[in-house]
């Protein structure tokens, strides 16, 4: 299934399942037919182009990848003036266009690119500032040769990158982290965001483009502010392979107080705890935004030890988790995962907290220890939407099997929340089980129908 693709992102540190789905992603979207091309181009150059199309894009997602996280950028677009992030499950309320504050005067450009922050949106979870890139005619131009000008190939536009300085070898300049803006600065501090940043564009013509970054700042991070400053230095563009310094900074003061005056915090009135092998999970609060509804989880595993971190062999431990959400009629809505805070605490008391995604314990050796997560799962909201499911499964990369351990569910008008165990097998190639369960699963994660 994993062809020409395995061998480079077999070699990528990032998580398991995300290679998987990139892999998936690619020869769906990437596979070209020979038989097809005989038929749909007119001659060879346009083959040529198509295949020089689809390798800087894997290049520059591969790039991405490489960096060490799973943010990144990518097609996506918006609905409505609603920005939207398909493959991150991320998308927003037809709401978000009265929630928008406009930015005047904030751009920065040389001679090749034009860059303008135009608009700021926050709520409970989501910062997003959308850009608008315009970059200069001629130097589209200076990448193509004749042949492509002949063809029509387009110079594809990579990502837009912050707080990241350029690096140049040689002729080649490039950014550690190509685009992946994890390193943001929030009133004059610098924070590492790892994991929880993601980036869309909108393609308005070849040579200008809308661009949403996207951040997931809590309450935690901003220290219950509601009011902050982002500062981004370090700008440029990656266009091919090719990375455009522009020399300035954006300062902009974001505010979420207009989304919080128009958001309802959930607490559960009764216990939300559901017990899985050493998992307990907990729904602590639900803030119904205008956004999105966004449901804070906090899973905790007791009694483990540093075996537990390096090889997932003990039965009793979980670790590979993922939800889907779904209607009342199991339709599944988009969501999107965002783990926020991580921390061990050991035997004697002592907490060790870390930098989810790149927690590194203090300690080399430990057992009895409880370790704690918190994650932000935000739903699509929908207002024809009241009730919805919320369902974990555990993935087991041994024994191939995927099963529905736990469901929650939760009424927005009623704000009751029930939670129920389930530990059932949706996919089980040993026994032969694969439920209808599996084949929305399977869509959700991987983006394509089970064949």
């Amino acid at each position: 299934m994993y062809s020409k693709y395995y061998n480079v992102i077999s070699k990528i540190k990032v998580d398991r399942d995300f290679k998987e789905k990139l892999i998936l992603e690619l020869e769906k979207n990437q596979e070209i037919n020979i038989e097809e091309n005989k038929v749909k181009y007119k001659n060879k150059h346009e083959v040529i182009a198509k295949i020089k199309s689809v390798i800087l894009t894997i290049i520059s997602i591969i790039a991405l990848l490489i960096s060490g996280g799973v943010a990144y950028a990518a097609l996506g677009g918006k609905i409505n003036g609603v920005p939207v992030l398909e493959w991150m499950g991320i998308k927003f309320s037809n709401n978000y266009v009265e929630y928008i504050e406009p930015v005047e005067n904030q751009f920065v450009e040389n001679e090749d690119v034009k860059i303008t922050l135009e608009t700021t949106v926050a709520d409970e979870g989501f910062t997003i500032l959308q850009f608008r890139v315009e970059i200069n005619e001629d130097k589209i131009s200076s990448y193509k040769t004749e042949e492509d000008i002949e063809i029509g190939w387009e110079v594809p536009f990579c990502y837009l990158s912050f707080n990241d300085p350029v690096i140049t070898k040689g002729n080649h300049k490039y950014t550690e982290l190509n685009g992946a803006n994890y390193k943001i600065i929030i009133d004059g501090e610098k924070i590492w965001q790892r994991g929880i940043s993601a980036q869309s564009f909108e393609k308005i013509s070849e040579t200008e483009y809308v661009v949403y970054q996207m951040w997931f700042l809590d309450k935690k991070l901003l220290n219950n502010k509601e009011q902050y400053e982002i500062t981004l230095n370090d700008i440029s563009i990656g266009i091919g392979e090719d990375c455009i310094p522009v020399n300035g900074s954006f300062n902009v003061k974001v505010s979420k107080e207009k989304a919080l005056r128009n958001t309802i915090t959930i607490v559960p009135q009764d216990d939300t705890t559901v017990k899985y092998k050493k998992m307990e999970k907990r729904i602590e609060k639900i803030y119904i935004t205008p956004l999105q509804n966004i449901i804070k989880v906090k899973t905790t595993y007791k009694d483990v030890d540093i075996h537990d971190f390096t090889y997932v062999l003990d039965e009793n431990f979980v670790e590979n988790l993922s939800y889907i959400a779904f209607d009342n009629n199991n339709n599944n809505i988009s969501s999107y995962v965002a783990r926020t805070e991580e921390r061990i605490i050991y035997e004697d008391g002592t907490i060790d907290e870390g930098t989810p995604g790149e927690f590194i314990f203090e300690r080399d050796n430990f057992e009895h220890a409880t370790y704690e997560i918190v994650e932000m799962i935000a739903i699509e909201k929908n207002e024809n939407i009241d009730e919805f499911k919320l369902k974990i499964y555990e993935t087991s990369a041994y024994y191939e099997t995927i099963k529905n351990i736990m469901e929650y569910n939760i009424n927005l008008k009623t704000n009751q929340i029930k939670s129920k165990n389930k530990d059932i097998f949706i996919y089980d190639p040993n026994k032969s089980i694969m439920t209808d369960e599996y084949k929305v699963y399977y869509k959700e994660y991987y983006g394509i129908d089970y064949e």
